[in-house]
């Protein structure tokens, strides 16, 4: 194992452009760099078959998308989220 992926691994790792003086933790430099975990690009992968609105074709479990993930509402304490994601034949 490379001592970048061992760093990693024990999550003692810092970017080249990690300045302590500026930021008191990586949450703090990341937020500034537009990096958040509650919004953002997310893998997502077909539970089950369905079918394009837009171009009416079908998509089949497993296939895997790129997902825009939104937070939309919170109901009892729990976040609800919204995925979007576009047809990988028509773009839809």
């Amino acid at each position: 194992m490379s001592s970048l992926a061992a760093a990693r691994a024990d999550n003692f790792y810092y970017p080249k452009d990690f300045n302590p003086s500026q930021h008191n933790t990586l949450n703090q430099h990341n937020k500034s760099k537009g990096k958040t975990k509650t919004h953002g690009t997310v893998r997502f992968e077909m539970m089950f078959n369905v079918r394009c609105e837009h171009c009416k074709k079908a998509i089949g479990k497993g296939v895997r998308f790129n997902s825009k993930k939104k937070q939309v509402d919170v109901y009892l304490g729990t976040k609800v989220y919204e995925f979007t994601m576009n047809c990988h034949m028509c773009g839809g």
